[in-house]
Parts: structure tokens; C-alpha cells; sequence
């Protein structure tokens, strides 16, 4: 059984063993590394949070590819080019005659 307050540390931890490309360089990953479902849940119980069980069982710096998100529909959608701007960018620069103007790009 899995406690409630553990259980996203759980799937976090689970799916970094079952997929994580570099689970064989990591120790934290290994397949024989808890005894028992309460020896993990013990182990999880020492996160606070998912991105601090999911950063640490990362093979950093050579893995720059990962990362976790909190909200998997503000992920996707990014994917699908949805986002909560108008996609207009402006930027301020000083005028290189006159440094009192100040030009909108």
C-alpha cells in the first residue's frame, strides 16, 4: 500500500526505473535497491517534493535532456503551440546618437 502523501514521489521514482535512459549508472535506480513497497516508502517519505526525488535521481550534467513540470497541460499545451501570449515580443534600446531616445523594437 502506498500512503497518499507518497504517491506522486512513487510514480516519479517508478518511472525513472522502468524508463530513465542512465537508470543503470544510477545506485538511487537499481532494480534490487528497496527490499519491500514500506522500504520505498520510507525512502520517499525524505523527499518534500516530486522535483526533488526526480533532480536527484538524474545523472547530471550528462543527462541535459530531462525534466519534471507540475502541470502536464500547461506541457502539452506548449507542445501544441498554445500559449498565454499574443506572440508579440518588444524590447527598449537607447539610441545610439542620442541616449536620451529611447527606440521600441
Amino acid at each position: 500500500m502506498i500512503p497518499k502523501n507518497i504517491e506522486i514521489n512513487d510514480f516519479v521514482c517508478k518511472g525513472l526505473n522502468a524508463y530513465y535512459f542512465w537508470q543503470s549508472l544510477k545506485p538511487e535506480l537499481a532494480d534490487n535497491r528497496f527490499k519491500s513497497q514500506t522500504t520505498l516508502n520510507n525512502y520517499l517519505a525524505g523527499f518534500s517534493n516530486p522535483e526533488n526525488i526526480f533532480e536527484g535521481q538524474l545523472l547530471r550534467p550528462t543527462d541535459r535532456f530531462s525534466w519534471i513540470v507540475n502541470n502536464y497541460t500547461v506541457l502539452e499545451n506548449a507542445f501544441h503551440g498554445v500559449t498565454l501570449n499574443n506572440g508579440i515580443e518588444f524590447g527598449l534600446v537607447r539610441h545610439k546618437m542620442t541616449m536620451s531616445n529611447v527606440l521600441v523594437i
